[in-house]
């Protein structure tokens, strides 16, 4: 499938402009979903004060996301980084249409949310915690 065929909803781009240049002392995640009938990517919701351990409860069981997430870091020496991770959250078991549908519209997210480098895959929402992120970036 070509991504040309999909339509990113001018709200959307607004959002995610906005939650790359916002600041916050939080873990902050924008969750954008895709209207499988229209083929719009659109913002299905801000979720702030982000609690990592606990943030799997806050996805669907059986609906793919993309994951825009803020993740405010303390390094070992002490530093503060908050790096932009990008998470394609694909649950197994859903039907494979979807599964194509959300993994050919990946790179166009992505590219729409200027977050370069990997793009994190998830298939299993109880996987997430701190501990899985920090293995990963």
């Amino acid at each position: 499938m070509n991504t040309n065929v999909f339509q990113i909803d001018p709200e959307l781009k607004k959002s995610i402009r906005k939650f790359r240049t916002k600041r916050s002392k939080n873990h902050t995640a924008l969750l954008i979903r895709i209207d499988e009938e229209k083929l719009l990517i659109e913002e299905d919701e801000l979720i702030e004060d982000v609690n990592l351990d606990e943030f799997c409860n806050d996805l669907p069981d059986v609906d793919p996301r993309y994951i825009l997430l803020s993740y405010n870091r303390v390094h070992e020496d002490g530093r503060l980084s908050n790096p932009l991770i990008f998470i394609c959250y694909i649950p197994e078991g859903i039907p494979t249409q979807t599964t194509m549908l959300y993994s050919s519209a990946k790179n166009l997210v992505q590219n729409e949310s200027l977050i370069n480098g990997k793009a994190l895959e998830l298939r299993d929402a109880t996987d997430f915690d701190e501990d899985w992120l920090l293995s990963q970036i």
